[in-house]
């Protein structure tokens, strides 16, 4: 889209000026030159401007990504060290811990979180 010319009008129109020259397209009015370089540099703008907010976004994905891996890694450390306590001591019949609810539930969370990630994504 770089070599056309863009309308300023909106929805843009994209076009280039033709003329017979052996075949080859060329651009001769200096008007037209012009114009075509103002539209060159406004979309190298547009895309500049775009691919910062993207690479932003995905900074911040990276980054929200990183925390819930580590939460996630906590939780089963904790799960093994629980584990790990139980099989050492018994549970002295106490049965099954109430933490396993703030487990669950964080769990929950951390899935509703990757849903609304990929549902912002698309």
């Amino acid at each position: 889209m770089g070599n056309y010319i863009r309308t300023k009008a909106k929805p843009h129109v994209f076009w280039l000026p033709k003329t017979q020259k052996q075949g080859i397209t060329t651009v001769t009015d200096p008007a037209v030159e012009a114009l075509h370089e103002e539209t060159r540099k406004c979309l190298e703008e547009e895309l500049a401007v775009r691919l910062a907010r993207i690479e932003a976004e995905r900074a911040e994905d990276v980054a929200a990504e990183a925390a819930r891996q580590a939460a996630f890694e906590e939780r089963q450390l904790a799960r093994q060290a629980r584990a790990e306590e139980e099989k050492e001591g018994g549970d002295g019949g106490r049965g099954k811990r109430g933490d396993d609810d703030d487990d669950d539930e964080a769990e929950e969370e951390e899935e509703e979180a990757k849903e609304q990630e990929q549902e912002i994504i698309l």
